[in-house]
């Protein structure tokens, strides 16, 4: 009778798997121990949630005819490019309510080491767009893992992006 040793027990894969004694990284990690993460060559972002915004702007409401909720949208914006400005809004909408926009494409950020807003706006019909709130972000961070989702907050404003990486 003889006993083997589990070639894997002594193998720390971090971010991978163990078969053998060698480490299988998982997507975005590499290096013996599958403890060195990847720089995606850019990030998708496949959703934009508002989770919460001012309910008021400054001590009025956000429409002044009828006094109405805001009729928020999302943009976001890289430097002065504007990458994505949402053609459709939500009506009246409740500041303690999530709303989710899905651009179509997906937004593809190629600097994600670079410093992004996202703004909200309130629609107006007869006027300008009141802005509502804005939030800088970098999208990739290298010690973070991958996140599928991110929540950004900036006082009462509070946004979720989902996140999709292109390696």
């Amino acid at each position: 009778m003889s006993c083997t040793e589990d070639a894997c027990s002594t193998t720390d894969c971090n971010n991978g798997i163990c078969d053998n004694g060698t480490c299988y990284c998982f997507e975005g990690y590499e290096g013996s121990s599958c403890n060195i993460q990847v720089k995606p060559k850019s990030i998708l972002i496949t959703k934009i949630e508002v989770l919460g915004f001012p309910a008021t702007d400054g001590t009025v409401t956000w429409d002044l005819f009828g006094g109405s909720n805001a009729d928020i949208y999302p943009k976001l914006i890289q430097g002065s490019n504007t990458l994505y400005n949402s053609s459709s809004y939500y009506t009246d909408a409740s500041p303690t309510s999530a709303y989710a926009f899905n651009p179509n494409p997906s937004i593809e950020l190629n600097a994600i080491t670079s410093s992004h807003r996202i703004q909200v706006y309130d629609h107006d019909d007869f006027d300008a767009d009141d802005f509502v709130g804005e939030i800088a972000f970098v999208p990739y961070n290298d010690s973070n893992g991958f996140p599928a989702n991110e929540i950004l907050s900036n006082g009462d404003l509070k946004v979720r992006l989902s996140y999709q990486y292109i390696w």
